[in-house]
């Protein structure tokens, strides 16, 4: 978005001036807008299993645990990783197994998609949007196709066997 710069004295009793950027909501470039809401979501999902990770890491027991991240890489002494590992595992599950989150995420993106476009831009039946700021049609991709490929009764204990891609050391 484009900001303007707003220059303010907030004291009476000083001249010291602030500049601050105020975000001009009338002038926003669209093909940014619709760019960054993907990294945006995986960048807020990477967070999101940070925090349920680390949480779940400092419950496991009262000892002193020394755990260093970088983005979505870990630096733990060698005999916590196969608790980090299965952790790992939880956290993802826990996150992304959740149909509500996925079917209120997806209701929200098209309500947020009827109040803030044209009217009559997004067909409910077909899940299909069109506008005249974007040159091709777009297919919604309806959630509820995916959520009914994974069968309600998988059993997530087959994760305990499963392979870990990442390289201990």
């Amino acid at each position: 978005m484009m900001s303007d710069e707003v220059r303010i004295k907030p004291f009476n009793h000083s001249n010291k001036k602030f500049s601050l950027r105020v975000l001009n909501k009338a002038k926003f470039n669209s093909n940014k807008q619709v760019t960054a809401f993907m990294p945006n979501l995986v960048h807020s999902l990477d967070a999101a299993s940070l925090a349920l990770l680390l949480d779940f890491y400092f419950k496991e027991s009262t000892d002193v645990k020394n755990i260093y991240t970088t983005h979505d890489c870990f630096a733990i002494p060698a005999n916590k990783m196969e608790c980090l590992v299965n952790l790992l595992k939880l956290t993802y599950v826990k996150i992304y197994s959740d149909d509500k989150y996925l079917l209120k995420l997806y209701e929200d993106i098209r309500k947020n998609i009827r109040t803030t476009q044209n009217k009559g831009c997004f067909n409910e039946e077909t899940l299909e949007i069109f506008s005249d700021n974007f040159r091709d049609l777009i297919n919604f991709p309806d959630v509820k196709k995916v959520l009914g490929s994974v069968p309600s009764d998988f059993d997530f204990k087959v994760l305990d066997k499963s392979s870990y891609c990442g390289r201990y050391m």
